[in-house]
């Protein structure tokens, strides 16, 4: 069995994601589906639940616009292109109410384990510092969390700190996904 080159299933996906999202506009269908197509998590196509939150290892949809109220960092990466204000951010919970939290330049450490592939960047594609989020030693209250992407290069808390359950839309099942980086 010949296996297609990863840039051609790259090239393929996106073709389908932009075929689906074309007829979903077209025909106005379940607002239920989400679309992911950055890297941050796997690329692929997500199921709004009814379950509004939050557990370890939940994946939610963050409303970009209020996080953007409540952070510099997350205005930063608007205006420098990390992320858009248009669309919500697809992040996994790995900090929630109880655990005792540090963000630095290690990465993100929760209840004294560092999380792997978490050191934030110090710099980005266009040489420019990247502002990222410090806590120490932190215990999350209730209705408080931290979010981490799959990728080392996600967007994530390590830059924008703690998100809160009001700015969560909400939590999001996989249906079908394609581990792009």
């Amino acid at each position: 069995m010949k296996l297609l080159p990863k840039s051609k299933i790259s090239k393929f996906f996106s073709i389908i994601i932009f075929l689906i999202i074309t007829v979903q506009l077209w025909l106005n269908l379940d607002p239920k589906v989400v679309i992911n197509s950055t890297t941050s998590m796997p690329v692929g196509i997500y199921y709004r639940t009814d379950h509004k939150c939050c557990s370890k290892d939940d994946i939610v949809l963050i409303d970009t616009r209020k996080l953007m109220q409540t952070s510099e960092e997350c205005r930063q990466g608007v205006i420098n292109g990390y992320i858009s204000e248009e669309y919500n951010l697809l992040k996994r919970i790995v900090g929630v109410k109880g655990d005792i939290v540090i963000l630095n330049n290690l990465g993100i450490t929760i209840n004294n384990s560092l999380l792997r592939n978490s050191k934030p960047l110090t710099h980005d594609s266009q040489n420019r510092t990247v502002m990222h989020n410090n806590l120490e030693n932190r215990m999350l209250l209730d209705r408080e969390y931290i979010v981490k992407g799959d990728s080392s290069k996600s967007f994530d808390s390590r830059y924008f700190g703690i998100v809160k359950q009001d700015e969560i839309i909400t939590t999001v099942k996989p249906i079908f996904t394609l581990n792009v980086e």
